[in-house]
This record gives structure tokens, sequence and C-alpha cells, in this order.
């Protein structure tokens, strides 16, 4: 009896080390195909040579914008592609006298920030206006500064504008945004998958190489993320974080390793890029487009605080944000003030805010979560 037990033992512990060795090869292979599909992401190499082949075999035009809140659907459909420039361009001096060859022009903000001054004295730009408010009267001020952009720089006149092109361009652009929500809200229901590294690479990924490659890239990861199995969630807080031009990825992974989920942000280069979402198949697209965009909350430069709070924070409870973490770090100057009001109206929303730095971060996140 007592070989027999020792017999039906040895069996369990053998299947349980099988199922413990099958998980672990699983987990391994898991990393390796997470490790593989980010090292198509890394383009820095390739990236000027694969605009220029785009250019030549497509005759397309190429321009560059520091910040990312411009219609990108309207140029697509002239066969203009408009593509923020990568920060591995900007943080090297040599690199962008060499991108000094890939874009025709440089499209700037309107404002008095960072992102007005073109960083490449060689290239022509141009300065697009954006109006305050929102629907009818701005989509025609949108309206009007396509029609001087496009007229000043390519000599086009936006009349001419094919809406089958427009609606084919346009389509891409919503493919690609869907497949970045879907990367979202697979990270927020899948803590831990990735992390806010990770969402920072694919939305640079997204911003700097045309629809089309970005998806090619982008959406296999999406693929893997769907498939893999939710973990325990961790976070007992879902945030959003307010950055600058740059999505502070690094300061969102300090974050979340405490505990809270940075599920949106408010930054430039972050998923507001993505929230749009337009019927490319309408007739009046062009029309649809204006006005959808003269909806989009922008940035501190472009939009004053009580704007951004009706058209952003005001929603944040809906989407179940508990908590906006303010920081002014990075390369962008706010507007005095713009903090203080929204904090101000985010307590009287019944959201909390918390402003920190680097410094002051771990400190105010743990002081914080001691009321959960």
């Amino acid at each position: 009896m007592n070989l027999y037990n020792h017999i039906i033992e040895a069996v369990i512990k053998s299947i349980i080390c099988s199922k413990e060795s099958t998980v672990l090869q699983k987990e391994k292979m898991d990393i390796n195909k997470k490790n593989q599909l980010f090292e198509a992401l890394n383009i820095v190499d390739t990236h000027a040579g694969m605009l220029l082949t785009v250019k030549k075999e497509t005759g397309a035009k190429i321009f560059g914008c520091t910040c990312p809140v411009i219609p990108p659907e309207i140029p697509a459909a002239f066969n203009i592609l408009l593509l923020k420039i990568p920060e591995f361009v900007l943080n090297s001096a040599d690199l962008r006298e060499k991108y000094a060859a890939v874009y025709d022009a440089i499209i700037l903000p309107e404002c008095s920030g960072t992102c007005s001054h073109n960083p490449f004295p060689s290239v022509k730009s141009f300065s697009f206006s954006f109006p305050p408010g929102w629907g009818e009267d701005a989509s025609v001020a949108l309206h009007n500064s396509f029609e001087k952009m496009l007229r000043t720089l390519c000599g086009i006149n936006i009349r001419e504008i094919n809406i089958g092109e427009l609606q084919k361009r346009t389509a891409v652009y919503e493919a690609l945004r869907r497949a970045l929500r879907g990367i979202n809200a697979a990270k927020n229901e899948k803590p831990g998958i990735i992390s806010s590294t990770d969402l920072f690479r694919i939305f640079e990924t997204a911003l700097v190489l045309p629809p089309d490659r970005a998806l090619q890239l982008i959406t296999p990861i999406l693929e893997w993320m769907r498939s893999e199995k939710p973990a325990a969630d961790l976070s007992v807080i879902n945030a959003m974080l307010y950055g600058g031009r740059l999505f502070p990825h690094e300061l969102a992974d300090q974050i979340e390793s405490m505990g809270i989920n940075v599920s949106e942000d408010d930054s430039c280069t972050g998923r507001r890029c993505f929230d749009l979402s337009v019927n490319a198949e309408s007739e009046y697209l062009f029309y649809e487009l204006l006005d959808a965009y003269s909806y989009r909350p922008l940035t501190p430069c472009l939009r004053g605080p009580q704007e951004r709070h009706e058209l952003l924070y005001r929603l944040l409870r809906n989407h179940g944000i508990e908590t906006v973490i303010f920081t002014d770090e990075g390369d962008c100057e706010f507007p005095p003030g713009h903090i203080d009001y929204l904090r101000i109206r985010l307590m009287r929303d019944g959201i909390d805010p918390l402003i920190i730095t680097p410094k002051s971060l771990q400190k105010k996140i743990s002081d914080y979560l001691e009321f959960f």
C-alpha cells in the first residue's frame, strides 16, 4: 500500500512539474515574442531611407511637424504625408542635418512655445493657426488655415480635394487609431503586459511612420496583447497623467510601479492623438473631419484652461478617472495659472489632483495611497 501511495505521489509530482515547466516555457516564449515585436520598432537606422523611398515611389511630399495636433487626413488626400519629427532626430544635430533632405516643409503650431521653432533652418516652414472655440465657426477657421497652408507651400487649391481619395486615406488613419486604442485598452485590462515606456515607443512609431507602415508593425503587437491572459489587477486607482509635448513615460512607469494605473494621459504625443473617430465612407467626410478636429482639447499652448476643461477634464469621471497627476517637467512652457485652474475645477468635480515633480513623486504618491 505504501509503495502504491509512493507511485501515485510520484506521478502527481511529475504531472505538476510538467505543467510548471510548460507554463515557464510559455512565459519564456511570450517574452521572446514580445521582444521580437518591439525589436521591429527600432527604426533609427532605417527611418530616413524608408521615407525617401516612399517619396520616390509614390511622388509624395513629406511635411514634418513638431507637435502632432494638425489633422493628417486632409493633406494626405493631396499625397502629402504629415508626420511627427522623431525624437531621435530632434536629439541629434547630425541626424537633423541628414533629415533636412527628407522633409519638404515643417508645419509648426502658431504659438509661443518650444514647438513653434523650426528645427531645420534650411527647410521652409509654415505656422498653422488654430482657432478658439469649437463647432461651425472653428471648423471654418480650420478650413482657412488648411487653405492657406496648402496654397502657400504647394500652390494647391483646397477646393480641388478628391473626396474618394480622402475617404481612402482616412480609412487607413482610422484603422491605425483603432489599433492604438485597442492597445491602450489591452494595457489597462492586463496590467503589466507592457510598460508605459513600451507604450511610448508604440505611439512614437505610429506618429513618425506613414500610417500603413505603422499598422504593419503595430497590429501584431495588438494581436499578441489580446492573446495574453489577464494578470491579477494590482492597481487600485485609474489616473490621468498631465504632461507636455512628450508623453512622460518614465514618470508613468514609476507611478504604475507604486500601484496606480496610468490609464490616460494629457500630453501632445500620447493617447489623445488617437482618440478621434469618423465615418471614413461619409460623402461629407471633409466637413466632418474639420468639425471633429475642432473639438479636440489640443494643448495648453493652443487652448486656454477653460476650453480644455470643457472638452476633456470635465468628462474624466465618465471614463473612470479618479485622479489627475500634474507635472510641469519637460521642454514645454506651461502658461501661468493653467495647472492651478484645472486643479480647482477637478476638486469641484470630485477628482483628486496631485502635483508632483520627479523628486517628490515617491512621497506624494505614497501619502496619497494611504487613504486607499
